[in-house]
Order: structure tokens, then C-alpha cells, then sequence
């Protein structure tokens, strides 16, 4: 008599004989699981590869956002210490009590302005090139997602090539 809380008797028939005896049986079968596990293989190749590709794209975007956040943090350093120089030409008291003269402050004065005119005509350069990289890389990451294989018969076209 059987209960609830007896166990199933033991079968003499495990899982991979099963399997076994249908693939001896079945070598289709034997073709689908191992043909499985190579799409398996290749699915995961192709998600390091995409992995790999998307942490270069974003270090490449950390790099260049740092080296935007450097240029305008010495832009702002130059525009404040440009401001305090015209501050001080404009500060009467400040003129009087100066030991230079007010030819050689604005003597000084052009050469800043200039300096910070050529300063802003690299940042926009450099920020064209930021916006062209940015873009290539757009266009690098749609190509590359465009070419993976989205489904099987596409991994099979990839397999025969």
C-alpha cells in the first residue's frame, strides 16, 4: 500500500539513458543537441564580443568627456583671472595704487584676450571633434549591431562564409 509520504520506487531508467537511447535511436536527435549547444556557444562568443566592444566605446566617451571637463575647467580659470584683470583696470583706486602702468595692464589685457580668443577657437574644435567621434562611434555600434546574427539562420549563413 502506498501512502503520501512514501517514496517512488527507484526506476532502473534514468534520464540519460533515455537521452542515450534516443539518440542511438534518433541521430537526428544527436544532431539538434549538439547543433543546440554550438548556437548556444555562438550566441555567447557573440555576447562577449559585443561586451568587449560596448566597454571600449565607453571608456573611449569617459576619455573624451574628461578631457572636455579639463578644457573647461582651465577656460573658466582663464575667464575669472580674465575678469579680475579688467576689474582691476576698471577699480580707479586700484589703478593709482598699482605699480605697473596702465599701458603695461593693458598691454597684458590684450595678450589675455587673445589668449582666451585662441583658448575658445580650440574648444570648438575640440568639440567638433567630440561631436564627429561621438557620431563615428554611433555609426560603429549600429553597424556592429546590424551585423549580429539575430537569429538561427543567420548564425548558419555566418557558420558557411
Amino acid at each position: 500500500m502506498l501512502s503520501a509520504h512514501s517514496r517512488p520506487a527507484a526506476t532502473a531508467v534514468t534520464r540519460r539513458a533515455v537521452l542515450a537511447t534516443s539518440a542511438a535511436v534518433s541521430p537526428l536527435l544527436a544532431w539538434h543537441l549538439s547543433a543546440s549547444a554550438a548556437d548556444a556557444a555562438s550566441v555567447a562568443s557573440t555576447l562577449r564580443a559585443a561586451s568587449r566592444e560596448s566597454k571600449i566605446d565607453e571608456r573611449k566617451e569617459r576619455e573624451l568627456l574628461d578631457e572636455m571637463r579639463k578644457i573647461k575647467r582651465a577656460e573658466e580659470m582663464e575667464a575669472a583671472e580674465l575678469r579680475r584683470l579688467s576689474a582691476a583696470q576698471e577699480n580707479r583706486l586700484a589703478l593709482a595704487t598699482n605699480v605697473e602702468s596702465p599701458e603695461r595692464l593693458a598691454e597684458e589685457m590684450s595678450e589675455d584676450r587673445k589668449a582666451l580668443e585662441a583658448d575658445e577657437r580650440e574648444i570648438a574644435f575640440i568639440r567638433e571633434e567630440y561631436k564627429e567621434g561621438m557620431a563615428k562611434l554611433r555609426k560603429e555600434r549600429s553597424e556592429v549591431l546590424r551585423r549580429r546574427p539575430t537569429s538561427a539562420i543567420d548564425r548558419l549563413r555566418l557558420k558557411q562564409d
